[in-house]
């Protein structure tokens, strides 16, 4: 493994498959299998591996910006809570970028910090 990294964190073959793949997918079955949508669609299995937990209400959209939450527990968060406010992609990115998750986990306050921004 050290040998083939050269040192580095990843391997340079690993961005080649990468390309190699998103381009015979596009060639098969056309626009959607970019690099960077690849890499979604890896952490998608890797976050929701059973598809009975995954939510019929959410576009992928949604779970593209779920899936860029730090930890599992982020993306437990943000997925329940979109659904439950059912909460547009925009209104989505802008509770994560405001840190809604991490605010409340600090928070004494839970429930001001919540209605406050829902």
């Amino acid at each position: 493994m050290e040998i083939e990294q050269q040192g580095r964190g990843k391997a340079a073959y690993g961005a080649e498959l990468l390309d190699k793949l998103s381009k015979d997918l596009t060639l098969t079955y056309g626009k959607g299998f970019s690099r960077s949508n690849l890499i979604y669609i890896r952490r998608f299995y890797l976050a929701f591996p059973k598809s009975e937990t995954l939510s019929h209400q959410l576009s992928w959209s949604h779970y593209v910006e779920i899936l860029k939450a730090e930890n599992e527990l982020g993306i437990s968060f943000y997925t329940c809570q979109r659904e439950k406010e059912h909460w547009s992609v925009r209104k989505l990115k802008r509770q994560m970028k405001s840190m809604l998750f991490h605010r409340l986990a600090l928070s004494t306050d839970k429930k001001r910090v919540s209605t406050k921004y829902s």
